[in-house]
């Protein structure tokens, strides 16, 4: 069915090839789309196929890039917050996800430009091609089912439960690594756990 988009996974490819080897970075975005194709038609969210499949295969297209690189379109994108994402370097390619995809992969829809620039963070209310590409990207199947297994369980149920249980292993996880979490995490579990969503 998605066939059409070899062109673009073959462009992928390329970028994430180093000294003639294809980096696990590849292989990971290629189940994330397989896992969020999965979860819209698991959970019949009527979400565009294509539109899943493209935030999925090319969520990390900025992941092998240099800090300095990503750290220059962050300047340029987000003026106002570089005191909050200054010292947070593993969600650098997230944020600048967004330029590269449209530079390098002439991909301008804005839905799926979000979902990418989200998904390693999670935001406040965010849309539902956000949620998918933010649980798949944390359970794909390559990924160690020993802190999956509760995110899995729950993504047969529920999106936003599957949302909430990643967003609370996310925080528990770098506060007990003594690392940075970012603000857009906090507001995220903050808002999932405090409005009354049905998570």
């Amino acid at each position: 069915m998605m066939e059409k988009y070899d062109y673009l996974k073959e462009k992928l490819k390329k970028s994430m090839t180093i000294n003639g080897v294809v980096q696990k970075r590849y292989y990971h975005s290629l189940e994330v789309a397989k896992k969020a194709l999965e979860l819209n038609e698991r959970l019949n969210l009527g979400l565009n196929p294509d539109k899943v499949y493209l935030a999925g295969l090319l969520h990390d297209a900025a992941k092998l890039k240099s800090d300095e690189y990503l750290w220059s379109i962050i300047e340029k994108d987000f003026p106002n917050d570089l005191d909050k994402f200054k010292n947070s370097k593993p969600i650098w390619h997230s944020l600048a996800g967004p330029f590269v995809v449209k530079n390098e992969y002439q991909i301008d829809d804005e839905e799926i430009l979000s979902a990418i620039c989200y998904h390693s963070t999670g935001k406040v209310n965010m849309s539902t091609l956000d949620k998918v590409l933010f649980v798949a990207d944390y359970i794909e199947d390559t990924r160690s089912k020993d802190y999956t297994k509760e995110a899995i369980s729950a993504s047969f149920v529920s999106l936003d439960k599957a949302v909430k249980i990643i967003l609370i292993q996310k925080v528990d996880f770098l506060e007990k690594s003594g690392k940075i979490i970012c603000e857009l995490t906090l507001d995220a579990l903050k808002y999932y756990l405090g409005n009354g969503e049905e998570c």
